[in-house]
């Protein structure tokens, strides 16, 4: 398996549960501007050091876009005039 995503409530135990119980590293912890916090972890064996250069993909089916004054969704399909 190459990788997951976990949905979790609680983002602080869940990563303490990875990396005390489990043994895992992080492997990615960033805030994006809206504040959100992704966290990405890796088994131990696993070969990412500190430093290292890491690919995030983002399925853009995933991505919800919203006007930040309405706070609307924006449709991001091309539109027919």
């Amino acid at each position: 398996m190459h990788a997951v995503n976990v949905y979790v409530r609680d983002q602080e135990r869940s990563l303490r549960f990875f990396l005390d119980t489990l043994g895992f590293q992080v492997a990615f912890d960033a805030r994006v501007e809206s504040g959100q916090r992704l966290v990405a972890v890796a088994p131990p064996n696993d070969s990412i050091r500190p430093g290292d250069i890491v690919s995030i993909h983002i399925r853009p089916e995933g991505v919800h876009i919203f006007d930040a004054e309405s706070g609307r969704r924006i449709d991001p399909s091309p539109q027919r005039i």
